[in-house]
């Protein structure tokens, strides 16, 4: 399908939550509703529905170079009690395959409270945006867009 947008004014939006039953990303929703706002076309893959994250990957940058490409986090752990099981490992995968596939810059974002600076470190990801995104995301992707720098403090 055409589009009028070319791949510099395109977002990605990830949602690496593979957990069923399913959640939606309703934070996603409202970060993409700001980028259009923004001007820019935004391309959401919720990998809840995939059958592999790698084919739902290679399918879109196969087509695709987007400026900025976002991924959500909404929990470290799957938060249920008998199984604990820790799936920061899995979406750091995730985003690893993401960078086989793209130079662009990567950030996640979420309502993530809980060391996020270590979190960041370890997800190896270029900028973290922790809580709302519906401001912060689009500055930042505007600014790469016009080719400013993005200030990024250490972690």
């Amino acid at each position: 399908m055409p589009s009028s947008f070319n791949d510099q004014q395109r977002v990605l939006l990830v949602n690496p939550n593979e957990m069923k039953p399913a959640v939606a990303p309703i934070g996603l929703d409202y970060v993409a509703s700001a980028l259009e706002q923004a001007g820019f076309s935004v391309d959401l893959i919720d990998l809840c529905f995939a059958s592999s994250f790698k084919e739902a990957l290679d399918a879109y940058f196969n087509g695709h170079d987007p400026l900025a490409i976002g991924v959500t986090i909404r929990n470290t752990d799957d938060c249920y009690y008998l199984s604990q099981a820790f799936i920061l490992p899995h979406i750091k995968e995730i985003i690893a395959y993401i960078k086989e596939k793209s130079a662009r810059p990567s950030s996640w974002e979420g309502r993530l409270s809980v060391m996020p600076e270590p979190i960041l470190a370890y997800l190896e990801v270029d900028l973290g945006i922790w809580g709302d995104g519906e401001w912060a995301l689009p500055a930042v992707v505007s600014r790469m867009a016009a080719g400013r720098r993005v200030p990024i403090s250490p972690v």
